[in-house]
């Protein structure tokens, strides 16, 4: 996926621009203390903060089973390009 897509590169784009980002101004997730605490933890310049969400919803009024999608984008990337580099998605059926 790095070398296919050049993400290196959108990372690279990236963490310069959040280099001369004002620390007053919130605009992504990337200005959250949660998303710096886990960026501390990180040894390289190329590990990706990954972000999972889910959300459910039921096949029909009646029905017992539920379906959740699950899905991780890359934090450490560009918001309008994230959606495009979808790293895990996952259907998860289960019952109520």
């Amino acid at each position: 996926m790095f070398e296919i897509h050049k993400l290196y590169h959108l990372i690279d784009k990236q963490a310069a621009k959040r280099l001369n980002h004002s620390e007053s101004n919130h605009s992504d997730i990337c200005d959250g203390e949660e998303y710096k605490r886990a960026w501390a933890h990180l040894g390289g310049q190329y590990d990706l903060v990954l972000l999972g969400y889910t959300d459910g919803v039921s096949m029909n009024e009646s029905s017992v089973v539920n379906y959740w999608p699950l899905e991780f984008i890359i934090c450490n990337i560009a918001p309008n390009v994230r959606f495009q580099f979808v790293v895990f998605r996952a259907p998860v059926v289960g019952l109520l």
